[in-house]
């Protein structure tokens, strides 16, 4: 698995390593290793976007730069090392002994600018607290979220949703309530609920359908699944257990997109309790289902444990998920 994408927010050409000022005399029988080197901040970037991609596009892209420009900063680099950091194969670029110890050290480098850029922060004035959570819990924690900041009027709560979360290890956001798979030593992680599922689907599709009232009457219904990392769940996993590819009438890549889906009559859905149970469109027609239960978690930095505005937010977010803990376990329906 290749090294996740990291995020830089500095952009200069002042070098960074150095052993001396000058070049080394003509008659310098050293190795490469033992020249005097100069490495510059964005050779050393560019290097690293290209060790966690694999590629020169995907590095390119990720740097939001042209492809030239990547291989130029690359070659740089080797050039004036004179060593070669990448072996160029079919399949992309691989570090070679050397790159892999260079990779190594410029991810300290990265952790200490990260964490440089975290403190200066921490003094906005504004003190920010970025959140990165999926779609639907969005949803169900914006008047919470209100409530927070209404409290904390020095807070800012910026939100972000997309299927791929943010680094949280590279800093791209402070805190994550996410489907974390894995563990990570620069990471504190948390459960912070048990979340159930059921199927789900509006009164007009069932006027039109006939009653659903378990797997023996899912072959005269229509579903609606999830594709990309939503389909790799428990409960679609075991929903595609108990139906076939002609009953699947819509496909979606989000719970929000699912849950319209089922409000407009285009089949049933398998969605969280605590959406299905809080949209007066919607009846559930089975579930709590057992064995497709998940447990969200709840992360940040371990360098955020001394960060009071953090802190605060992590306990009230906690606190309101314990305080509907049935409704997400799928009992108030």
């Amino acid at each position: 698995m290749r090294p996740a994408r990291q995020t830089w927010h500095l952009d200069c050409d002042v070098p960074i390593v150095s052993r001396a000022s000058v070049a080394p005399k003509s008659n310098d029988r050293r190795s490469p290793q033992g020249r005097a080197k100069l490495t510059n901040w964005n050779d050393l970037r560019h290097f690293l976007s290209v060790a966690r991609a694999g590629t020169l596009a995907q590095a390119a892209r990720s740097l939001e730069v042209e492809v030239s420009t990547v291989h130029r900063r690359l070659a740089a680099l080797e050039s004036g090392w004179g060593l070669a950091l990448f072996e160029r194969t079919p399949a992309g670029h691989e570090l070679t002994p050397h790159g892999q110890v260079l990779f190594q050290r410029a991810e300290e480098v990265d952790r200490a600018v990260l964490a440089l850029q975290s403190e200066l922060s921490d003094v906005d004035k504004r003190r920010v607290i970025r959140l990165t959570t999926t779609d639907d819990i969005v949803e169900f924690l914006s008047p919470k979220i209100a409530q927070f900041c209404a409290d904390n009027r020095e807070v800012q709560v910026r939100l972000h949703t997309a299927e791929e979360a943010l680094n949280l290890v590279q800093r791209e956001a402070d805190v994550a309530i996410r489907f974390i798979r894995g563990s990570h030593q620069e990471l504190v992680v948390k459960p912070i609920c048990t979340m159930a599922f059921g199927l789900y689907c509006s009164a007009f599709y069932l006027e039109n359908h006939g009653p659903l009232t378990g797997p023996a009457d899912f072959p005269v219904h229509g579903f609606i699944v999830a594709e990309g990392a939503l389909g790799d769940t428990p409960i679609m996993k075991w929903l595609s257990e108990r139906v076939s590819a002609a009953q699947i009438w819509s496909v979606c890549n989000t719970v929000s997109t699912m849950t319209a889906a089922a409000s407009g009559g285009l089949g049933v859905a398998p969605l969280p309790c605590f959406v299905g149970d809080t949209r007066p469109d919607l009846v559930r027609v089975l579930g709590p289902i057992a064995g497709t239960e998940v447990k969200p978690l709840i992360a940040y930095h371990v360098a955020l444990r001394k960060s009071e505005r953090v802190q605060d937010f992590v306990t009230y977010l906690k606190r309101v998920f314990a305080e509907h803990e049935d409704l997400f376990a799928g009992r108030t329906a």
